[in-house]
């Protein structure tokens, strides 16, 4: 069930959510040491952006695979992973509403470099597809690439 703001994004309880926990993930991640890693993993960042598609207009998977190539891709070309995802919130009147959503998860080393990147990629989407907010969610991580050995089963 929509809103009756669901043409210009995300309600505005749903905004507040999303600025109280992108707020949350600053303040913490900035308070928060960087992670421990073990042998063959490197300090990494997640990042998650999560993209409503409903509203007027719905963003359709063929504006979504645009998006993808035209603003994703150029801005983080070593790779990415996306996937479409149904959200759900509550509203003032208590009613649960829910949307239609994409996912998008960029593991990064650089946090400082890739900030003008993902901040250009939410006001894109926003400005596009006229919506009020892109949640974002950051964290500290390690990562690593699990690769075969030659000549041994993966």
């Amino acid at each position: 069930m929509d809103s009756p703001a669901r043409g210009y994004g995300p309600s505005l309880e749903r905004l507040k959510a999303a600025v109280v926990a992108v707020c949350l993930g600053a303040v913490m991640g900035c308070a928060s040491e960087p992670p421990v890693c073990r042998p063959g993993e490197r300090a990494s960042t997640v990042e998650t952006l999560y993209f409503g598609a409903g509203g007027a207009p719905a963003v359709s998977a063929a504006d979504w695979r645009d998006f993808l190539e035209r603003e994703v891709t150029p801005r983080f070309p070593e790779g990415l992973t996306w996937w479409s995802a149904r959200g759900q919130w509550r509203n003032q009147a208590g009613t649960v509403q829910g949307e239609r959503s994409y996912v998008l998860q960029i593991v990064h080393a650089n946090p400082a470099a890739a900030e003008p990147a993902i901040a250009a990629l939410a006001q894109r989407y926003r400005e596009r597809f006229r919506q009020l907010a892109v949640l974002r969610v950051r964290s500290a991580s390690c990562a690593a690439l699990l690769t075969s050995t030659p000549g041994q089963p993966p």
